[in-house]
């Protein structure tokens, strides 16, 4: 054997052992890629799980919130109506006052000295 034939068998040899390498390691890498594939469904099927049950945590709050907002809206309302019973019994209440306070005015008079003269029953407001 010459060196020449040497040196290419040798050169075939190295192109047979890289090709072998360049194989295993695409073997390798797709047995990865396949394991990874598979295991992709469950950890898809995990994830999803985790999200459906973050969603519902969201559903329950909000109905919670929804719930505590009909009680907070149905509480405003009795206040307000509450709130209202008293304008209307005050207002009544002024009202009278002011009638009392009119008829004071319209029974009384004064003579020359300054007294009060009171005049029982008042006056009707027509007859001044």
């Amino acid at each position: 054997m010459e060196a020449a034939e040497i040196t290419a068998t040798a050169g075939l040899v190295a192109v047979i052992i890289a090709a072998i390498g360049l194989a295993a390691t695409a073997i390798y890498r797709i047995g990865k890629l396949t394991e990874a594939t598979n295991r992709l469904p469950n950890e898809m099927q995990g994830e999803f799980q985790s999200i459906r049950v973050e969603i519902q945590r969201i559903y329950d709050r909000i109905e919670q919130n929804e719930h505590l907002t009909d009680q907070r809206f149905r509480r405003n309302e009795e206040l307000i109506r509450h709130n209202e019973e008293l304008i209307r019994s005050e207002g009544e209440r002024t009202r009278e006052q002011i009638r009392n306070l009119h008829q004071a005015i319209m029974s009384h008079s004064h003579d020359e000295d300054g007294s009060v003269i009171f005049r029982i029953p008042p006056p009707e407001p027509d007859e001044q």
